[in-house]
């Protein structure tokens, strides 16, 4: 019995040394974890949870309701993070603002994409 105590005792210190705290902070974008530093996840309220940070330059892809860049309306589809399931008080979005909310996160998406390219030079 006092084997199999020491066992699992060494598996726990492993598990909390290597696996636990070696995790790191991370944002998820578009599926990736990305670690970061200066990442912020709130898990006690998902509607305000996700402010990440690339490098130098901060990035924002889901953020509290009623905070500046935050977007005018909820997309109906719930598709992306443009709040999903969140921000009640806020109204569906028109055809019109989608299409112009998706136009802007593709030039942002470019942008970023040119700007990670000019770095790695």
């Amino acid at each position: 019995m006092m084997k199999v105590m020491k066992v699992f005792i060494v598996f726990l210190v492993f598990y909390v040394n290597e696996i636990y705290c070696t995790e790191g902070k991370y944002c998820v974008i578009n599926n990736y974890r990305v670690y970061d530093e200066n990442s912020y996840v709130d898990t006690e309220n998902p509607c305000e949870r996700r402010y990440c940070s690339l490098g130098n330059d901060p990035f924002v892809r889901i953020m509290v309701c009623g905070s500046q860049g935050a977007p005018e309306c909820r997309d109906p589809k719930q598709e992306g993070n443009r709040f999903p399931k969140c921000c009640t008080e806020k109204p569906w979005c028109t055809d019109k603002q989608l299409e112009k909310m998706r136009q802007k996160d593709a030039a942002d998406k470019e942008k970023e994409v040119r700007q990670q390219l000019l770095n790695s030079r």
